[in-house]
């Protein structure tokens, strides 16, 4: 036999005889051959570890990643119902627009009205001559008339100043209404911050 040949330490240690240095190369090779099959078991652990811990790290993503779509979804719901008041809101506004719009155009045809009894006025009092005076009949209707024409007046004045608040109140009113059309920056799409 050889110092090569598939001899193991153990046997030669049996027959009791000395090792010469290559022969003792040889069996610490082959010792060192024993313990690799643990090594191989111990790197399948690692692998499989690794699979777990990658497997671990995905579920955390996923986890990760649903908690921040519960959150965008809370975010999506309180968005949808602040838009559900502002359009209520908006509606409500435009009923008031209307209203007062209409209260305006009522409140200008008022005003015209003092006009036509100016020209009535004028009418009447160029269908009598200077020197003629009127009858009885006739100076009770211009008496009541021209009360009329006061009171006219009164309300022209009154009409003229409720339709200048009237359109400071409308100006103000399509204002707010268009501030709150406008689409607030921190609610675009673009701008949300995903944590």
């Amino acid at each position: 036999m050889n110092a090569f040949d598939s001899e193991s330490p153990n046997s030669s240690a049996k027959t009791g005889q000395t090792l010469l240095p290559k022969e003792k190369l040889l069996a610490k090779s082959l010792s060192m051959e024993l313990p690799v099959e643990p090594l191989n078991n111990s790197f399948q652990s690692l692998e499989d570890l690794s699979h777990s811990l990658e497997l671990v790290n995905e579920l955390d993503i996923v986890s990760k990643q649903n908690m921040k779509i519960d959150v965008l979804q809370i975010k999506l719901k309180s968005c949808e119902s602040e838009l559900d008041g502002t359009i209520l809101e908006n509606n409500e506004l435009r009923r008031q627009v209307t209203k007062l719009t209409q209260e305006l155009f009522i409140t200008k045809n008022m005003c015209k009205t003092p006009q036509i009894v100016k020209k009535q006025r004028k009418s009447l009092s160029s269908s009598f001559p200077n020197n003629m005076t009127p009858d009885k009949t006739k100076t009770e209707q211009i008496f009541v008339l021209e009360n009329t024409i006061v009171k006219l007046q009164q309300n022209l004045k009154l009409a003229q100043e409720e339709v200048r608040n009237l359109c400071t109140k409308i100006e103000s009113l399509e204002k707010q209404l268009k501030d709150k059309t406008t689409p607030k920056t921190d609610l675009e799409p673009n701008n949300l911050i995903i944590t």
